[in-house]
């Protein structure tokens, strides 16, 4: 315990995050920086509404292979919650058979969830709000466009499909950025325990937990092969509901911009994977499900 206590797991301009003794035991506490703005700090309460909501919707619902971290303490400015003593659910350097066999359980989990009929006060919802999937549009192309990245021609061409898709839209349970890398661990008893749920809501847009999860995986795994395989077990185990199609299709052309933004500025920070971005740009401009999987 005691080389456990006092490491940092994040610690940047928004948040504090470390691993304390709360009461004899493991937990982690998150807090504000000075430099944390007001609507970030509002986050923390989400947070702790998202543990709250997700342990109980764990006890409705006994089937969901889901690991909810007990919340210990939540004020205005500070969230404790129990250590998840556990390794993440992939990492970018696994061979693709282990990394396929772990995502088949995380895709398992995120069919079951979306079978739940979203229930539960709405208290945020960022940028997938299912009634507005490019509000960040914006804010997520000015750069890449700038740094020749992305082009004005392929960005209407993704509004314009998706002025096809959206209309489809239907809210669902989301966590809100889901990581198979740093949000996702693997519980000794096979379960898939989920932390950092200051974007959790009950009305997210249907399916955008899977999209993100995609996108993180094209943007970090070693073979885009694990991304495509992770959207193909999705597709084989979810229900086959009305515009299930024209629903995915939809929110993950959102995400195909996203990643521009994020490439763009992991690139000057730690990683560069705008290649990658790239080839996912030229996907969703196909405007075809398959080419996402196959």
């Amino acid at each position: 315990m005691d080389e456990v206590v006092g490491r940092i797991l994040q610690d940047d301009k928004d948040f504090l995050v470390e691993v304390i003794d709360w009461q004899g035991r493991l937990a982690v506490r998150k807090t504000p920086k000075p430099t944390t703005l007001p609507h970030r700090i509002e986050r923390l309460q989400n947070e702790a509404y998202g543990l709250k909501f997700l342990a109980e919707l764990v006890k409705k619902h006994s089937n969901l292979n889901l690991y909810v971290p007990e919340l210990y303490e939540a004020s205005k400015n500070s969230v404790v919650r129990e250590y998840v003593d556990a390794e993440p659910l992939v990492k970018a350097e696994m061979e693709l058979d282990l990394a396929n066999e772990r995502l088949d359980k995380l895709a398992a989990l995120l069919s079951d969830i979306d079978r739940v009929e979203p229930y539960g006060e709405v208290r945020f919802v960022g940028h997938f709000d299912h009634r507005n999937i490019r509000k960040n549009f914006p804010k997520w192309t000015k750069e890449p466009m700038e740094a020749g990245m992305i082009s004005r021609p392929e960005i209407d061409k993704i509004n314009q499909l998706i002025n096809k898709f959206e209309i489809f839209l239907q809210p669902r349970i989301a966590h809100g950025d889901l990581s198979p890398h740093s949000h996702s661990f693997l519980m000794p008893d096979g379960k898939i325990a989920w932390v950092d749920l200051e974007n959790f809501t009950p009305g997210g847009a249907r399916y955008y937990d899977v999209a993100r999860g995609y996108i993180r995986l094209y943007s970090f795994q070693k073979s885009t092969e694990t991304p495509k395989k992770f959207l193909a077990s999705y597709l084989a185990k979810t229900e086959d509901v009305p515009h299930r199609e024209e629903q995915m299709l939809a929110i993950l052309l959102q995400q195909s911009l996203g990643i521009q933004y994020d490439a763009w500025y992991e690139a000057q920070v730690r990683s560069d994977f705008r290649d990658r971005a790239r080839e996912v740009l030229d996907i969703a401009l196909t405007g075809r499900l398959e080419n996402f999987y196959k």
